[in-house]
């Protein structure tokens, strides 16, 4: 995934999430993200709850209006979230468990970001599941399975 972060949008900021949520194939699958460029304090730093991948998958909801379907069912501290600065030529390595979310761009620069997950096959609960864009019947379904009641 190249993601492109414009300045001053809030309407496809990535509210706090857990990769996993949206594949929920592999139980020990990693994310690989990097910046395609320099990233700045200003353009907003990829925001983590550190160990909080050890808390398995959370509940998530609905959002309603968003460019992003899913967002935490319960709300955590603002003093739980760390920034995370990644060099230009650094590679950040994570669980697809780990709670996280973007850091809003206020400069006046495009971010650009790339994201490479990796599911471990050997570890799938459906080895058939579809690895493209539209969500398989199987990750509908287990979506559904995991959806905080309103």
């Amino acid at each position: 995934i190249l993601r492109l972060d414009r300045p001053q949008d809030t309407f496809h900021k990535t509210p706090p999430h857990q990769d996993f949520w949206f594949s929920l194939l592999s139980p020990n699958a990693i994310t690989f993200w990097f910046p395609a460029g320099e990233i700045v304090a200003e353009m907003g730093f990829l925001e983590v709850i550190s160990g909080s991948h050890r808390e398995g998958i959370v509940r998530f909801r609905r959002q309603a209006d968003s460019g992003n379907p899913y967002t935490l069912a319960q709300d955590r501290l603002e003093s739980e979230w760390r920034q995370v600065e990644v060099p230009k030529d650094g590679i950040l390595t994570f669980s697809q468990m780990l709670i996280h979310r973007s850091g809003h761009n206020q400069s006046a620069h495009t971010r650009m970001s790339v994201q490479v997950r990796y599911n471990d096959v050997a570890s799938m609960n459906v080895p058939d599941a579809s690895y493209v864009v539209k969500h398989s019947a199987h990750v509908i379904q287990a979506q559904a399975d995991h959806v905080a009641a309103p």
